[in-house]
């Protein structure tokens, strides 16, 4: 006897963005920006902030992660369906 059962299950896709508050950085912290003008600094910020450390050893990525949320936004991306019996 055939059964008339499909098993079906739905997988949602979400894009998340937030923005944290400012902080204020002195290049004085940062011995890598030293000689840098502040365009030169921000361009290596960009390209380097992930393993950038102060005078004191703590990590730029770091103090930016600890800041508080300024905005977040979440939105529905996309929905896809699946039969079980396909995967």
């Amino acid at each position: 006897m055939e059964e008339n059962i499909i098993k079906i299950s739905m997988g949602e896709y979400y894009c998340t963005a937030l923005r944290r508050e400012p902080v204020e950085i002195n290049i004085g912290d940062y011995p890598v920006l030293l000689d840098m003008t502040i365009e030169d600094a921000k361009q290596y910020i960009l390209e380097n902030y992930w393993d950038m450390e102060d005078v004191n050893g703590n990590l730029l990525a770091d103090l930016l992660r600890d800041q508080d949320i300024l905005w977040d936004k979440i939105k529905n991306d996309s929905e896809d369906i699946y039969f079980d019996d396909e995967e």
